[in-house]
């Protein structure tokens, strides 16, 4: 089902936003004019991404250095900032999971997200 989630003003290049619909926390980024939607929240702690650094297409977590792909969603590193003990438990609990990415259209000035 396609939501409106923003409007592109809302969309500086490579400036992630975070935006909140029906309850879902979800991630928006432009880079090089395509548009790109991942869930909102790191799978470990649930910080926002959108907080964290942007380099290319790689989105870190501002808690904890979760490396994520914001093109796929697939897990780059795993908790970078912590003991290497705790990312590896964490992994083996099952924490550690890629974000789960929306389908996105622009429509016009529109931000359209398949949810």
């Amino acid at each position: 089902m396609w939501k409106k989630i923003s409007d592109t003003t809302a969309l500086q290049e490579g400036k992630p936003i975070k935006v909140q619909h029906e309850g879902k926390h979800i991630m928006i980024v432009r880079l090089d004019q395509n548009y790109f939607a991942t869930t909102g929240r790191c799978p470990h702690l649930g910080c926002f991404l959108a907080e964290g650094t942007l380099a290319k297409t790689i989105i870190t977590c501002p808690c904890h250095g979760s490396s994520f792909d914001v093109t796929d969603g697939h897990l780059v590193r795993w908790i970078s900032k912590w003991p290497k003990a705790i990312s590896v438990i964490t992994q083996k609990i099952g924490l550690a999971r890629s974000l789960k990415v929306y389908r996105v259209e622009k429509r016009g000035e529109d931000i359209f997200i398949d949810l």
